[in-house]
């Protein structure tokens, strides 16, 4: 079960970073003009992003990913 834990720490990372990109938050002119925010406007603009892929079901969608994978886990794990 651990080595499907980390393998799916690491799709979930590359999950992540690919849905920022789509969305331009990764591109470079928009990282550099957040260097200069104050570390209090960073934190709500992560808040605002969380809650932008809530309300998509983004989300949602990991959660239930994550419980399929952990599922089969348990079942390769248990024999059944």
């Amino acid at each position: 079960m651990a080595h499907t834990l980390i393998h799916w720490r690491f799709h979930l990372n590359e999950w992540v970073s690919g849905y920022l990109e789509l969305k331009g938050i990764l591109d470079d002119d928009k990282i550099l003009e957040r260097s200069r925010w104050t570390q209090g406007r960073k934190s709500r603009f992560a808040d605002e992003t969380l809650e932008m892929m809530v309300e998509t079901g983004e989300i949602q969608n990991l959660w239930r990913d994550f419980r399929l994978i952990m599922k089969d886990a348990r079942n390769t794990t248990s024999g059944g």
